[in-house]
C-alpha cells in the first residue's frame, strides 16, 4: 500500500511537471563506495612503515559463491564491483585478496581465489594453485556475498572464531534480510536457511556493513529480539557506488528488448528490479 500511495503520488507530480529529476540524487562511484568499505571494514588502521621481513595485511574478500557460479544477479554485481574497487585501493600496508570457502579434504576452510582473480582479468590461470589461506594478527575477512550453508558449517567448526582469537577482523554485509521478514514472498526453507545464516553472522561478526540505515535497524532488531543476552557486532552503513561500468556489467540485450524498450517509451514507467536471492539460498551448499 505504501509503494502504491507512493507511485500515485509520483505520477500526480509528473503529471503535473513537478516529479523531481533522476539527475538530481546524490550518488557515489564504486572507488568511493570502496573507500567507504575500508573505513568501515578496517577502521582506518594503518602501519606507519612495513618492515621488510613482513608481508602487508590481508583484506580477504569472501568470494565463495561467485567463484563457483556467476549468477548475474544485481547482488553478485555489487560483489565483483566491490572486490575490482577494493584492488584498485590496495597498497604496501594493506593487500586485497579474494578467497572462497571449500571442503576439500573433508573440512571446511579457506582458499584464495587466484584463479577466479585470474579468470576476472581475462588472463590464463592454467598452472595457478589456490592455496590454503594463512591468517596474521591484523588481517581483515570481509564477506559481502550470500552463502549461507557453507559459512553456518564453517562457524560450526569454529573457523571464524579461530580467526577472531588470532586477531582478525570478521565482516559481513548484509544486503536485506526480506527472507525473514517477508517469508511469504520466498519459498518455504529460505526463511530457515536464511535466518540460520544471520544468527550465524549476528554471533561470529565483528562488524555487520549494511546498504542502508533502514536495513541496520531492521538486523539490529531481529537480532536483539533472537539474541538478547548477546552483544551485537557493530552495525556500519555503506552506500553502493552507481557508476555501473566499474561493476563490470553483463552485456547485449534479450530477444524481446525492442518491444519492451517501445512499451517503456510509450508511457511513464516504473522498474521493479528484484534478486534471485532465493536461487542463491537454495542452491547454497
Amino acid at each position: 500500500q505504501d509503494l502504491a500511495a507512493a507511485i500515485e503520488e509520483w505520477l500526480a507530480l509528473h503529471a503535473a511537471g513537478k516529479a523531481p529529476a533522476s539527475t538530481g540524487m546524490p550518488w557515489l562511484t564504486w572507488r568511493q563506495s570502496a573507500r567507504q568499505l575500508m573505513d568501515a571494514v578496517v577502521h582506518d588502521r594503518h602501519h606507519a612503515s612495513v618492515a621488510a621481513d613482513r608481508m602487508a595485511a590481508q583484506l580477504l574478500v569472501d568470494m565463495s559463491a561467485m567463484v563457483r557460479e556467476d549468477l548475474k544477479t544485481g547482488t553478485q554485481r555489487v560483489v565483483r564491483a566491490q572486490l575490482l574497487a577494493l584492488l584498485k585501493l590496495q597498497n604496501r600496508d594493506r593487500q586485497v585478496l579474494p578467497v572462497y570457502l571449500s571442503d576439500e579434504g573433508g573440512r571446511w576452510h579457506y582458499r584464495y581465489a587466484r584463479r577466479y582473480l585470474h579468470e576476472l582479468g581475462g588472463t590464463d590461470s592454467y598452472g595457478v594453485h589456490d592455496d590454503e589461506v594463512q591468517v596474521a594478527r591484523g588481517d581483515v575477512f570481509y564477506c559481502p556475498d550470500l552463502f549461507p550453508g557453507a559459512v553456518n558449517e564453517a562457524a560450526r567448526i569454529g573457523l571464524y572464531g579461530r580467526w577472531r582469537d588470532i586477531g582478525v577482523r570478521i565482516c559481513f554485509m548484509v544486503h536485506d534480510i526480506l527472507p525473514v521478514l517477508r517469508p511469504h514472498f520466498f519459498p518455504p526453507r529460505v526463511e530457515k536457511v536464511f535466518g540460520d545464516w544471520l544468527r550465524t553472522v549476528g554471533k561470529e561478526a565483528d562488524c555487520l556493513v549494511c546498504i542502508s540505515a533502514a536495513v541496520a535497524e531492521e538486523t539490529r532488531g531481529w537480532l536483539a529480539a533472537r539474541m538478547p543476552a548477546r552483544a551485537l557486532p557493530q552495525l556500519a552503513v555503506l552506500h553502493h557506488g552507481a557508476d555501473i561500468d566499474a561493476s563490470k556489467p553483463s552485456t547485449g540485450l534479450p530477444e524481446d528488448a525492442d518491444a519492451v524498450l517501445a512499451a517503456i517509451a510509450a508511457a511513464p514507467t516504473f522498474a521493479m528490479i528484484g534478486d534471485r536471492k532465493s536461487t542463491r539460498l537454495n542452491s547454497s551448499h
